[in-house]
C-alpha cells in the first residue's frame, strides 16, 4: 500500500461520522495496520487534525478532522477544561 493510499486511508476512518473523536489505536484497529503508521500521518498532516480537548478514558490522544464543525459537546468540554480551576 503507498503512502497516500494509507493516508487517505487513515483519513477516511477518521471522518466516519459514527464517531465524534478517534483514538490511532481505534483507526488501526479497523483498518488493520499499526498504530505507529496512524499516529505518524495525522501527526505528519496538523493542518487536517485537532485534538479532542481531553483524552480518552485510557489516556489515548483523540483526534477530530479539522475539517469537521465543532461539536456542542466539543464547546462544552472546552469551556470546561478553561474554566475548572477557577
Amino acid at each position: 500500500m503507498s503512502q497516500v493510499d494509507l493516508k487517505e486511508r487513515i483519513f477516511m476512518a477518521l471522518e466516519d461520522p459514527k464517531w465524534d473523536a478517534r483514538t490511532a489505536a481505534g483507526i488501526a484497529r479497523e483498518l488493520k495496520i499499526y498504530e505507529h503508521q496512524v499516529t505518524a500521518v495525522l501527526k505528519s498532516n496538523p493542518e487536517s487534525v485537532r485534538l479532542w480537548p481531553f483524552p480518552h478514558t485510557n489516556g489515548d490522544a483523540l483526534y477530530i478532522p479539522s475539517s469537521r464543525e465543532m461539536s456542542t459537546r466539543e464547546i462544552l468540554a472546552i469551556f470546561q477544561f478553561n474554566h475548572r480551576y477557577y
